[in-house]
C-alpha cells in the first residue's frame, strides 16, 4: 500500500480549501468597495440635484460619442483621467441665449430629447439631469425593439 493516493487527495482538498477563502476574502472586499462607490455616487448626485438650474434650451443634435469629440471646453477636459477622456457619454448639443453648448446627460434623458425643439432643462453645469416640454405633449422616449420585433418588421416590409 501507498501513501501517495492519500497525499493526492488530501493535497487536492487542502488547494480546494485554499481556493474557496480566497474567493470569500474577494468577494468580502468587492463588497466593501462597492459599498463605498454608492456612497460616494449618492453624495455626487446630491451635490447635481442641489446645483442644477432650470433653463429653457434649443435641443439641436445628439449623439453617443467620446468626450473628446463632444467639444468641451479646455477646463472641463483637463479635469477628467483618461478613462473617462475614451469613454462614450451621451451628449446633446444644445443652443442657450444665443451659445451653442455641449451638455451631457443620462441615457433616460438622451432618449427623451426631441431634435429641433426647445425643452425646459434642470442644468448642473455642464449636466443635463431632466427634460420638460415647454409647448405640446409631455416628452415620450423612442421605443426601442427588440431583436425579434425589427425580423418581423424586415419580413412584413419584404413581404
Amino acid at each position: 500500500m501507498t501513501i501517495e493516493p492519500i497525499a493526492a487527495a488530501l493535497s487536492a482538498s487542502v488547494i480546494l480549501m485554499i481556493v474557496i477563502i480566497a474567493l470569500a476574502a474577494v468577494f468580502v472586499v468587492l463588497t466593501i468597495y462597492g459599498r463605498k462607490q454608492e456612497k460616494k455616487y449618492a453624495e455626487t448626485q446630491r451635490q447635481v440635484e442641489e446645483a442644477a438650474r432650470p433653463a429653457t434650451i434649443l435641443v439641436i443634435d445628439k449623439k453617443q460619442m467620446k468626450m473628446t469629440e463632444a467639444g468641451f471646453p479646455k477646463f472641463v477636459m483637463d479635469s477628467l483621467p483618461k478613462q473617462a477622456k475614451r469613454a462614450k457619454v451621451y451628449v446633446v448639443k444644445a443652443k442657450i441665449g444665443p451659445k451653442i453648448q455641449p451638455f451631457m446627460c443620462s441615457e433616460e434623458v438622451f432618449n427623451l430629447a426631441p431634435k429641433g425643439q426647445s425643452v425646459r432643462a434642470m442644468i448642473s453645469g455642464f449636466y443635463i439631469t431632466e427634460m420638460r416640454s415647454v409647448r405640446g405633449p409631455a416628452l415620450v422616449p423612442d421605443k426601442k425593439l427588440s431583436w425579434r420585433e425589427r425580423i418581423k418588421k424586415r419580413a412584413m416590409k419584404d413581404v
